[in-house]
């Protein structure tokens, strides 16, 4: 009950019966190694009743629609698995200092390379980046504010990265001059870089082993405070 209102009770029981149901891919989604996540959409008069959003979350959300993962997606950095500085102290904190970082993102794109070669590994996360429908991928060039796309590097790319002797400076460089994308009304030949500058890229490592980190991109911009 932690979390739901008695009245919402009802519609948690039928979610739970919805997943439970054989046509449900529940071993899918908790088998396969992509970030899934289950998205629930109810109708008919309880849904109006409970008032269950289908809108704005509040007056000062002003999305075309509503995003899920704005009230659920926080991870902490698995500092153990990190072969570099932890992004607080890439920021300017002490180690033993206890951040939040706040970023507003909205896309989120698998790279996936099972090959221990960094510059494939970092070839299949710079295409994730530049995908033509990523939101706010070339958005720096209207704001004049840096783009901050996040890579949640796995351990074990994070880990083919740094035994080849690669550093942040060295992914953030790759990155930058490898997620590009053509430009609507710009000659054929034209690429342009998502971000401003290679130190617009913003790299975490999550304790997934596996062939697959994870990419974010949004509204530009990060804030670091202390706890």
């Amino acid at each position: 009950m932690a979390g739901c209102e008695p009245p919402h009770l009802p519609v948690v029981i039928a979610a739970v019966k919805a997943i439970a149901q054989p046509g449900f891919p529940l071993n899918g989604l908790a088998g396969l190694t992509a970030a899934h996540s289950t998205m629930l959409i109810v109708n008919g008069p309880l849904s109006r009743q409970l008032r269950i959003n289908n809108g704005y979350p509040g007056i000062a959300d002003l999305d075309y629609l509503g995003a899920g993962n704005k009230f659920s997606l926080c991870f902490a950095e698995s500092e153990e698995a990190n072969p570099w500085e932890p992004l607080h102290v890439e920021r300017g904190f002490p180690r033993e200092t206890s951040t939040v970082s706040a970023i507003a993102v909205d896309s989120q794109s698998e790279g996936r390379s099972a090959s221990p070669l960094p510059e494939l590994i970092l070839r299949a996360i710079a295409g994730a980046i530049a995908t033509p429908t990523t939101t706010g991928s070339t958005i720096w060039m209207e704001t004049k504010v840096a783009n901050s796309p996040v890579i949640a590097l796995s351990s074990t790319h994070a880990k083919a990265l740094a035994e080849a002797g690669w550093e942040k400076r060295d992914i953030k460089q790759f990155l930058y001059y490898h997620s590009r994308q053509w430009l609507n009304g710009a000659p054929d030949n034209t690429l342009v870089p998502i971000a401003t500058s290679p130190d617009a890229f913003q790299i975490v490592v999550v304790n997934g082993e596996g062939p697959k980190s994870e990419v974010f991109t949004g509204i530009p911009g990060i804030v670091t405070v202390a706890v």
